[in-house]
């Protein structure tokens, strides 16, 4: 699958990563007795874009060429938007072939059957109330025949299922077209009369139905070989037939720093964060709250390395932050033990835009080997340049005069630098700026 995150013109309003990671944790877990697995082909696609962020009958006409600008062949294309036409999402097939699912913000979690609903559709399944999407019938009088659409009605008993409805025989008749409430027995409150005057009451364990979402949890078996012949038949170059990746391990203490009960100094507010590769891993969530049960976070964000620099961390309080890795298939929650930090904010300089093309090299650099830096200067001043390893203790210092134009220094540190992460400050009367180098 390709993943495209949508927000406005202006890059806003994205739908959180650590959502669509328990949305996909859902989807596989629903498919997972139909022994159907997805998996992300590469990184989120983020769109700016108002229009595909939000639509409606009016506008989407418009929206088609998004699609055919944005999409990734051979991969199911899924786009996450705020308002997909007032509803909880739609799989927009043209000629019958579908050209992506899109699903709203508001209407995804890690509880939702929505996501798998429009992926049953994508695998050519139908509504278990075929038929009957353009109207309601009157359940206090037997079912007509045939449903205004032309569609056989299916009778309580069966009888009719292969050419019926939805055409399964293991999916019980179903006239109910809008959403509804299952009872403690996982079947519809409301009776439907068939057209022989026979009671019924709808399955909402089918996640093709319009049960709400703690109903629906499973396909039937007619439907899961359906969908593995579409695949076969129509999707070859879209699945695999193994697992593109190996399952995580267990991840356990991983986190490196801020280390436990720690106070970080921070230049401009930036702190940086670090943690060893986890097993099988090729991404991580970070999360950073102000709460020791994260029930709310300051910061989420996800990468593909091992470390991340988050800023504007201003609070006196404990933080508390952790880890979740994940890869391409598995993405259910596994987080890592959580640490705690406080933050003694050392300066609160400005960033230094007098600068420019700030460049430090080699980088990765080894031990023992000269830093050169190098940089454009609007103007003629006197620098300090601060190299600081990542529990902030000074490892260098030295100062630079700068002349207008082009500037190139050697900084040689008086020891020998371990293997890790440092950063270099550049600091002036008129503010800072700081930028990574990595010891190897």
């Amino acid at each position: 699958m390709t993943i495209h995150v949508v927000g406005t013109d202006e890059g806003k309003d994205y739908l959180n990563g650590n959502v669509i990671l328990d949305a996909l944790c859902a989807l596989n877990q629903k498919f997972a007795h139909a022994n159907i697995q997805f998996f992300i082909k590469d990184d989120f696609n983020y769109i700016n874009n108002s229009l595909l962020f939000a639509h409606d009958k009016v506008t989407f006409p418009k929206v088609p060429a998004l699609f055919s600008k944005y999409n990734v062949s051979g991969t199911v294309n899924i786009y996450f938007v705020r308002d997909p036409m007032g509803a909880c999402g739609y799989n927009y097939m043209p000629g019958g072939k579908s050209m992506g699912i899109v699903l709203s913000n508001d209407c995804t979690n890690g509880k939702d059957a929505n996501w798998a609903h429009e992926m049953g559709h994508y695998l050519s399944l139908p509504h278990t109330f075929y038929g009957w999407e353009m109207e309601t019938p009157n359940f206090a009088q037997p079912a007509p025949h045939a449903t205004k659409m032309g569609v056989e009605v299916e009778m309580a008993d069966g009888q009719n299922c292969a050419f019926a409805g939805d055409g399964f025989c293991d999916t019980p008749a179903d006239y109910l077209a809008g959403r509804w409430y299952c009872d403690d027995k996982g079947i519809s409150i409301t009776k439907q009369m068939d057209p022989s005057g026979a009671y019924f009451c709808s399955d909402g364990s089918l996640i093709m139905s319009y049960s709400l979402d703690e109903c629906a949890e499973r396909f039937s078996p007619n439907q899961a070989a359906a969908m593995h012949s579409y695949l076969g038949e129509e999707l070859a170059g879209h699945f695999m037939d193994s697992a593109p990746c190996a399952q995580l391990g267990s991840v356990g203490d991983i986190l490196k720093f801020p280390g436990n009960k720690v106070v970080v100094n921070t230049l401009n507010r930036k702190i940086f964060f670090n943690w060893e590769k986890a097993p099988n891993a090729s991404g991580y969530l970070l999360e950073v709250s102000l709460l020791a049960n994260f029930g709310t976070t300051v910061y989420r964000g996800i990468t593909r390395d091992t470390s991340m620099v988050v800023d504007n961390l201003t609070s006196s309080r404990p933080y508390y932050w952790r880890i979740r890795p994940f890869n391409a298939m598995y993405v259910c929650k596994t987080y890592s033990a959580v640490r705690s930090f406080t933050i003694n904010q050392t300066t609160g300089l400005p960033v230094l835009n007098t600068l420019h093309e700030v460049e430090l090299f080699p980088n990765p650099v080894h031990p023992g080997e000269d830093i050169r830096l190098r940089f454009e200067a609007d103007e003629n001043m006197k620098l300090q340049a601060v190299l600081v390893n990542t529990l902030g203790a000074v490892v260098h210092q030295q100062n630079l005069q700068t002349n207008i134009g082009n500037n190139e220094y050697q900084l040689r540190p008086n020891q020998l630098l371990p293997f890790g992460v440092y950063w270099l400050w550049i600091k002036g009367d008129k503010g800072a700026l700081s930028r990574k180098i990595v010891v190897h």
